[in-house]
């Protein structure tokens, strides 16, 4: 490595050339700094500027519009859910659930064998010996073992449907029968079983 010495004549001290000249360097590298640090944001008009009430990807959540047909009338039996090995009960309401603004939320009647589910039926729905008035009048739900014991059609569904969530219908029940008139099930909801 080597080294500058300085066994001569010292560099001159600076004159106010070079102090102008120093200024002038030092303006010009901060300004340059500082345009390189700030941004300003892109002016988008307002027809091309996305929503601000909140994101666009995001979907609503809700209840599933589920339709359903059953093996055999179930009446308005109370139904429950079981674990996919249908050995445990995973879900099950209690008496006062089965109230909803004053009224038993049996499922709705849409037509040609068709219900649409009020209570949350799916795959592995089950439906007890009681029915929804004698359910909801209980103080309290049965124990896990009775609810077992109370199981009387097991594998009910002949035909199952998620018809999107229920708020997306304005009036589920008419929009949903007139589906089922139409026998457009295939192209209008997923089929589930």
């Amino acid at each position: 490595l080597r080294t500058a010495s300085h066994n001569g004549p010292r560099d001159p001290e600076p004159t106010s050339d070079h102090s102008a000249m120093n200024k002038a360097i030092g303006l010009v590298l901060s300004a340059s700094i500082a345009s390189c640090c700030s941004h300003k944001e892109a002016q988008v008009p307002a027809e091309e500027a996305p929503n601000s009430a909140g994101p666009a990807t995001v979907e609503a959540a809700g209840p599933p519009a589920i339709v359903y047909r059953t093996r055999v009338d179930v009446g308005d039996a109370v139904p429950i859910t079981l674990s996919a090995d249908g050995k445990e009960v995973v879900n099950y309401p209690h008496p006062k659930d089965l109230v909803q603004n004053g009224a038993l939320s049996v499922p709705t009647v849409l037509g040609n064998g068709y219900l649409l589910d009020n209570r949350g039926v799916g795959l592995n729905t089950v439906f007890l010996k009681w029915s929804y008035a004698e359910y909801a009048s209980l103080e309290q739900a049965p124990t896990l073992a009775e609810l077992v014991d109370g199981i009387a059609f097991r594998d009910p569904f002949e035909e199952m449907y998620d018809c999107g969530l229920r708020l997306k219908y304005a009036d589920p029940a008419k929009e949903l029968a007139a589906i089922v008139a139409s026998g457009a099930f295939p192209t209008r909801c997923k089929r589930l079983k």
